[in-house]
């Protein structure tokens, strides 16, 4: 019998709590509604800064490419000749014949 009664008074507790918690909730809604629209707002703010760092790497990473590119070429172009005109069956630089 001691059951029963511990039950239901833990249902009767639930019930308050329940109670409870429906008559303040207007209260308990708009901090929370704040803090979504702050948390929001400053998500946006980071996700913009993060944006613009990676738009002006991207960027510097162009520049950088554009301003090597008349060295890059020549020494392209010399690796490229070097390649060819090399022997097929000679070993490559730095290995040992086995």
């Amino acid at each position: 019998m001691t059951n029963f009664f511990s039950l239901m008074l833990r249902v009767l507790v639930v019930a308050v709590v329940i109670w409870v918690v429906w008559q303040f909730m207007p209260v308990l809604i708009v901090p929370l509604a704040v803090a979504l629209v702050v948390g929001l707002v400053v998500g946006g703010v980071v996700l913009s800064v993060a944006a613009a760092v990676v738009t002006v790497l991207v960027a510097a990473l162009l520049v950088l490419a554009a301003v090597l590119a008349p060295v890059a070429i020549p020494v392209l172009a010399v690796v490229g000749l070097v390649a060819l005109c090399r022997r097929r069956d000679a070993p490559a630089a730095g290995v040992a014949a086995a």
